[in-house]
């Protein structure tokens, strides 16, 4: 996967490799959340996991690339994950393992169901103007 991934020139979410990408004026697309999104999925309802995720917000002022916030709505109905044992598995991502088992249609566990409606909701951009990149920001 990770081979497909960087053929379609995705990279990670490191600071060094945002920075880099940065740099260079190119857009990005940023799925903050991680492995606590993966484990929070049940299905049927919308859970998210932005806490301590503010980095991105701090690069786009240094960069001075605009925000535009987006929800992918019916994305809770894709798979089905084993929802037991929650705050194990959330203990399991602070060393990074995913505490997820999920699986989607029969055949083939890892694809998503094909039978669910998703609708992507972009929002207007959030103006941000670059700052000082040495500044001692704190995001709050």
């Amino acid at each position: 996967m990770r081979d497909v991934l960087n053929w379609m020139e995705f990279s990670n979410s490191s600071k060094t490799c945002m920075q880099r990408i940065m740099r260079t004026g190119q857009n990005l697309c940023l799925l903050p959340g991680g492995f606590q999104v993966a484990t929070l999925y049940q299905r049927g309802k919308h859970r998210v996991y932005i806490q301590k995720r503010f980095g991105f917000i701090k690069l786009a002022l240094q960069h001075g690339y605009n925000i535009y916030p987006a929800y992918t709505f019916g994305e809770e109905y894709t798979y089905h994950a084993f929802p037991y044992l929650e705050w194990l598995r959330l203990q399991l991502n602070k060393f990074w393992i995913p505490g997820v088992i999920f699986f989607g249609i029969p055949h083939c566990f890892y694809l998503p169901h094909s039978d669910v409606d998703l609708i992507t909701v972009i929002g207007k951009p959030l103006q941000v103007y670059a700052v000082d990149p040495d500044a001692n920001l704190e995001i709050i």
